[in-house]
């Protein structure tokens, strides 16, 4: 129970979840209406899965993979590339991870990361709870030792596939597709 608070916690936090509460089911969440007084948020819902696949987003594939290796996946340092790769590699698969690999390609050894701000609009977990769907808008800043911006975008619209992976243990999400 407290590792949900956390996250959620997290997820109001860093990622500036909004939307409004649906009906169960796979309807997605949308944006809240003039006329609401507070945002409901997107991904604190009680729909199935929905703040699984947020904090898998934003804590694990976003925090903890994509960030990293933004910073060091280019690093001169083999073992400290390598870890970056592999664990890009564990929540990115497919078109997403070659998306990241083809957009960091001439980067430098050594950049500046700021913290993204992504802002979770909505989420749609498919019935089998095996597929998600989410729109973000993302906030991302890399720059060079010089300055120079290498990759910025601000309030950025993406739609991010997600796939629920089967474990040993326990289930993980990973980004299949970033659009």
């Amino acid at each position: 129970m407290r590792a949900a608070v956390l996250a959620a916690a997290l997820l109001v936090g860093l990622s500036g979840c909004s939307g409004t509460l649906d009906q169960p089911g796979t309807r997605p969440t949308g944006r809240p209406s003039a006329s609401s007084s507070a945002p409901p948020r997107a991904c604190l819902t009680v729909q199935p899965r929905h703040l699984e696949v947020c904090t898998a987003y934003v804590a694990n594939a976003t925090l903890a993979a994509r960030y990293p290796y933004y910073r060091l996946g280019h690093s001169t340092d083999k073992k400290v590339a390598d870890a970056a790769v592999r664990r890009l590699s564990s929540r990115y698969t497919g078109a997403a991870y070659q998306f990241l690999v083809r957009q960091t390609a001439g980067w430098p050894p050594s950049v500046r990361v700021s913290l993204p701000d992504i802002r979770i609009d909505t989420v749609v977990v498919a019935a089998d709870e095996y597929s998600a769907v989410l729109t973000t808008r993302e906030t991302w800043r890399v720059t060079d030792d010089a300055g120079r911006v290498l990759f910025a975008e601000t309030n950025h619209p993406h739609t991010i596939r997600m796939s629920r992976v089967r474990g040993v243990v326990l289930h993980k999400w990973v980004v299949t597709a970033i659009g």
